[in-house]
């Protein structure tokens, strides 16, 4: 007789899904499934055995229906619904234990509940659910059901399922189709031109544009999204105060908003809501949060993800060095303090990590450390202020080696939305931007002399995340050289014409976004850009368009090939090779005038115009 693994009494279909993906990723060729007296048995069929793991599979899904099914229960009666369905596939151990040779029996396919089935195979990952396709001719019909079909197109465009959408399986299918044909056209819904104000802060994230008007207002704009079915709003909030600078999570009705000194020193970041700019109600209390930094002239970058706010506090001067701080929201708790002139930038990369762009300034006497991307664990780090050169990390990525006489001026870490970031409930979208994957765009300028070159670097948060818990990290501080994790894992660029380190919201989930010229463009006028182009760094929508011959659409190239950036900086050319699908369309544009830049959001391509006589926001909504 087999081995025996009981688990909790309430263990349903979810069990045996993951019960039949540990199947399906080889924990035994050998071991079948049993769903019996709510509970389920992993069960040793020494009599069983095939070369083909998929047999394995099948052979795991039929096995114990096949056994209920010629031996059924004396109560058994017809199923009214899945939970019904699996509650009465059981059976005894004893019967278990006096029927080991399951090899003598045939399975009528028709007497397995449909819906059973299908219910099953959808809680399978993506990947798990096409190795099912391949199993037999009955799998394949059922994974071609609406359900099924819905579970795998949200797996290839990036999405996941909107739980809170009222919208049916087939509906929610049918605008996902619609809208993967919009973007892969990059044809827009809609076109909304909003003026530019003269407040001189703003904010892209969520879904939602917000401006300051004069020093202590802010107008804010939810994007439409007619595929979606996200309405467009306005609305606008006295803040009270002069605003420094702020940052948002609309999902959370969050915002973040420093407060301009008062010659103290002192920066007081308040913690209100989007909707009415009152003290957060799950804010600590008081919903303010104060700090004194080393200096003065400071500049900002703050990010929301989940219950923490990160703040960069960016030195102007010779006399002050950059700050990072972390804090948790709802208690007050600072979680970490970083500081440093090496700070470059920072992005959330888990809800408990943090990446770090580690540059030290080229004039420097004592030995250099090279530069890199650092990962910090913010929530089991020491929570007393620590310079960067005295705190431990998990580890950090090295960026190519160069020349004695080049140097890395500077990097600026970009990735948008947070990492566990999902929309508001209320808005009722049917699928929304999956979080199991972020794309990072480091901008770099890289200095030979007094020649500066811009590069971008792209790089998918699984490039960065498969070092966390690897065998080759036995220690903090442990340093990977470039050729071990950025020939295949990312891309390196030379940065676009258009390129804005001002309008900075140019990714968004896997997507970047930039202006793009056509080069005949430089002798014509008006000049500057009148076209966008797109890069797609989803993985399974670079290989789905290139099975689709995606590649010969006008204006589209699928690059699947190494390129190479040769800069004499470098110690060697540098060699990169992640695939990216890549776009570009001509976009509208005023009657005599180009725009300067180009953002991007979930649901929208917006270019921006800020010349002193044009300034406005033109979105263009999917």
């Amino acid at each position: 007789m087999g081995r025996i693994l009981r688990l909790p009494r309430q263990a349903e279909a979810e069990d045996l899904s993951g019960a039949l993906r540990e199947r399906v990723r080889g924990v035994d060729p050998t071991t079948t499934l049993w769903p019996g007296c709510g509970q389920l048995f992993l069960f040793n069929s020494m009599s069983h055995s095939s070369s083909n793991w998929l047999s394995h599979l099948w052979w795991t899904l039929v096995n114990p229906v096949m056994y209920t099914f010629k031996y059924p229960r004396r109560d058994y009666k017809a199923p009214r619904s899945p939970r019904d369905s699996l509650s009465t596939l059981t059976a005894t151990a004893s019967e278990l234990n006096s029927h080991t040779d399951m090899t003598s029996y045939t399975f009528p396919l028709a007497t397995l509940p449909r819906e059973l089935i299908v219910r099953i195979l959808g809680y399978l990952p993506y990947n798990d659910l096409l190795r099912c396709m391949e199993v037999c001719k009955s799998l394949c019909d059922m994974s071609h059901s609406v359900e099924l079909r819905y579970k795998v197109e949200l797996a290839a465009a990036g999405m996941e399922d909107g739980s809170s959408s009222a919208l049916s399986t087939a509906d929610r299918l049918r605008r996902l189709e619609e809208h993967q044909v919009a973007w892969r056209d990059l044809r827009w819904k809609s076109e909304t031109v909003v003026p530019m104000l003269r407040g001189g802060v703003w904010e892209l994230y969520g879904g939602v544009l917000a401006q300051s008007r004069g020093r202590e207002t802010l107008v804010f704009r939810q994007i439409p999204s007619e595929i979606r079915g996200i309405e467009e709003k306005v609305w606008e909030n006295e803040i009270g105060f002069r605003i420094r600078d702020f940052g948002m999570d609309p999902a959370q009705d969050l915002l973040v908003v420093i407060e301009s000194p008062n010659g103290n020193g002192i920066h007081r970041i308040h913690l209100l809501t989007v909707s009415a700019a009152k003290p957060h109600p799950q804010a600590c209390r008081p919903a303010v949060i104060s700090h004194s930094p080393n200096g003065a002239n400071f500049s900002f970058a703050i990010q929301v993800s989940g219950e923490h706010i990160g703040v960069l506090f960016i030195g102007s001067t010779h006399d002050s060095e950059s700050e990072l701080l972390i804090w948790n929201w709802h208690t007050g708790m600072l979680e970490m303090a970083l500081h440093g002139r090496e700070l470059a930038s920072f992005s959330f990369l888990t809800n408990q990590h943090v990446l770090v762009g580690f540059v030290q300034a080229v004039f420097l006497d004592h030995p250099q450390d090279p530069p890199s991307l650092r990962v910090y664990d913010f929530e089991n780090c020491a929570k007393e202020p620590v310079h960067i050169l005295d705190a431990g990390y998990e580890y950090a990525l090295d960026f190519p080696p160069m020349q004695p006489d080049g140097a890395v001026l500077a990097a600026a870490i970009r990735s948008d939305p947070s990492p566990i970031w999902k929309p508001s409930e209320d808005l009722s979208v049917p699928f929304y931007t999956a979080r199991n994957d972020r794309l990072f765009v480091i901008t770099c300028w890289v200095a030979e002399g007094h020649h500066i070159t811009t590069l971008i670097l792209y790089i998918p948060s699984s490039t960065v995340l498969k070092y966390l818990s690897i065998p080759e990290k036995t220690e903090e501080n442990h340093h990977f050289p470039w050729d071990a994790w950025g020939p295949s894992g990312t891309r390196m660029r030379m940065a676009p014409a258009g390129h804005s380190m001002v309008w900075v919201c140019y990714v968004y989930g896997q997507c970047f976004v930039a202006p793009y010229r056509e080069r005949t463009q430089a002798l014509t006028t008006p000049r500057g850009p009148k076209m966008v182009q797109l890069f797609n760094f989803n993985q399974l929508a670079v290989q789905r368009a290139w099975s689709r011959g995606e590649q010969e659409l006008e204006n589209t190239e699928i690059i699947t090939g190494p390129s190479t950036v040769q800069l004499s900086v470098f110690t060697q050319p540098i060699q990169t090779s992640l695939p990216y699908l890549w776009k570009k369309v001509c976009v509208p544009y005023h009657a005599d005038r180009t725009f300067d830049a180009v953002m991007l959001a979930e649901d929208a391509i917006i270019t921006v115009t800020s010349d002193p006589d044009c300034r406005e926001y033109r979105i263009l909504s999917f």
